[in-house]
């Protein structure tokens, strides 16, 4: 009887470990890049088509998360809430007399991030994390908080983007690129001499990419920015490797791609 029990176990064993094996095997196939992703063929038409949406939609928005989310609609409502508001902000006239029809940032979130994209409707806040726009629901848009006064502020923008790689598993495919940021103040930008390959590096201005001194004048109609991204165009090979990558997974769906997945990798 003894020898049964033994036996016994030995068998749950054995069938646990290939539930594990199984399970480990399904998570490989399916939820991973394991032998799923291949480089397309098409790159320079794809990379076209992607820049333009990163473009038109901003996802220097999404970027600057800087974490791994395999599922978009599980942001927190607040990062919905300020990816929509500065997606369109730069489209809205006169925000703090007309306030912001909330039709722009549903319209917005869905073209990028797909039909079923879901968010609430909570106020929008100031880089201080104060209430500067308060949904109401009788007009169905954002007004301004009269009681939010101005004050001065530092922020972080992105000036260059470049496509590196594109891979396609089925309808799915990862887009990794790498990005320029670029930190400000309310006065204007702290340096136009360092450049730095991750938002969060220029927020606290720490790990330059690279530094260039500017000894000539800006010309007319540049942006004060021009001499940095000169310097990453004409020498990208020599950066790129050293850069952050940012991976986007784009669903296509009936000829469209939206934008569901998010990875960051550091370097």
């Amino acid at each position: 009887m003894k020898k049964n029990i033994n036996k016994d176990y030995v068998m749950i064993g054995l069938l646990g470990l290939i539930f594990i094996l199984v399970g480990l095997f399904v998570y490989l196939s399916f939820f991973s890049d394991y032998g799923n992703y291949k480089d397309v063929n098409n790159f320079s038409e794809l990379s076209t088509v992607f820049e333009e949406k990163l473009d038109k939609y901003g996802v220097e928005n999404v970027a600057k998360l800087e974490r791994n989310v395999v599922d978009l609609n599980n942001l927190t409502n607040k990062e919905k809430v300020d990816i929509a508001y500065y997606g369109i902000r730069e489209n809205i006239e006169n925000s703090y007399e007309n306030g912001i029809d909330v039709k722009l940032m549903d319209d917005y979130l869905k073209d990028l991030f797909g039909p079923d994209f879901k968010w609430k409707k909570e106020s929008i806040l100031c880089n201080l994390g104060h209430e500067m726009y308060i949904y109401s629901e009788d007009k169905n848009k954002y007004e301004y908080n009269e009681e939010h006064y101005g004050h001065g502020g530092s922020g972080v923008e992105s000036y260059f983007s470049k496509i590196v790689s594109i891979k396609q598993s089925g309808n799915l495919f990862k887009v990794t690129g790498v990005r320029l940021w670029l930190a400000y103040s309310d006065q204007g930008p702290n340096s136009i001499e360092d450049a730095y390959d991750t938002y969060d590096n220029a927020l606290q201005e720490i790990n330059k990419l690279f530094n260039i001194t500017v000894t000539g004048i800006i010309p007319e109609g540049e942006q004060s920015y021009y001499y940095l991204k000169t310097e990453i165009e004409n020498n990208f090979d020599q950066y790129k490797d050293k850069m952050a990558t940012y991976t986007y997974t784009f669903e296509k769906v009936d000829g469209e791609y939206y934008l569901v997945g998010l990875s960051f990798e550091d370097r």
